[in-house]
């Protein structure tokens, strides 16, 4: 059986590191190129980790036009940029493999910034978030593609909002076969980790 792969362009290493000022509230901007079928997919999704508890994160939502001149490090703190393209593209990117599904480019690895590895703002660059198509999705599991999508959608979230791959049954683990099928408590405990003050009781 082929495991699809959730990748995150994220360094593990950087949540060793304070993370001082991450966002509990989110700006997505959806490229109005994904379908009306596919925006409620992923605004579903990424809606399921707010259910979670009263500390987890908010989104407010923006369907936003062209997105192929947006340049990864143009997206502002606290935005999160879905971008439609195609597993090719997806794949072709270093690091990903032929088994990757969806990947997100976090130029704002907190602690890269601050440690000086990365000579970048942390207050000015945000996450973008590359998806395919819901039909790309189906050739790839069509037993359920649907819940394929939203289980890839919830994870990129996750690695957008700071999170790392983890264990089986979480969203975070980095296979769509063994994870959940949408974020936990032990999912949120570690978005909560990284934003001290937060009590993130889990109503899970």
């Amino acid at each position: 059986m082929k495991k699809f792969i959730l990748a995150g362009i994220l360094s593990v290493s950087s949540l060793a590191c304070a993370t001082p000022g991450l966002p509990t509230s989110y700006t997505v901007q959806i490229d109005d190129s994904f379908s009306a079928q596919e925006i409620a997919i992923i605004e579903s999704a990424m809606s399921s980790w707010t259910s979670l508890s009263t500390d987890a994160p908010t989104f407010d939502f923006q369907i936003t036009p062209a997105f192929s001149e947006y340049h990864v490090d143009q997206v502002p703190w606290g935005d999160i940029v879905l971008k439609k393209d195609t597993l090719k593209f997806i794949q072709s990117v270093s690091g990903n493999s032929s088994d990757t599904v969806a990947y997100t480019s976090t130029s704002s690895v907190l602690c890269h910034v601050e440690n000086g590895t990365f000579n970048l703002n942390p207050k000015t660059i945000g996450a973008t978030v590359y998806l395919p198509a819901l039909e790309d999705m189906s050739s790839l599991v069509p037993s359920n593609p649907n819940g394929a999508y939203f289980m890839t959608i919830a994870h990129e979230s996750g690695h957008a909002m700071g999170l790392h791959h983890t264990g089986q049954g979480t969203i975070m683990n980095p296979s769509l076969y063994g994870a959940a099928g949408k974020p936990t408590c032990a999912d949120l405990t570690q978005y909560c980790s990284d934003r001290p003050g937060l009590k993130c009781e889990c109503t899970e």
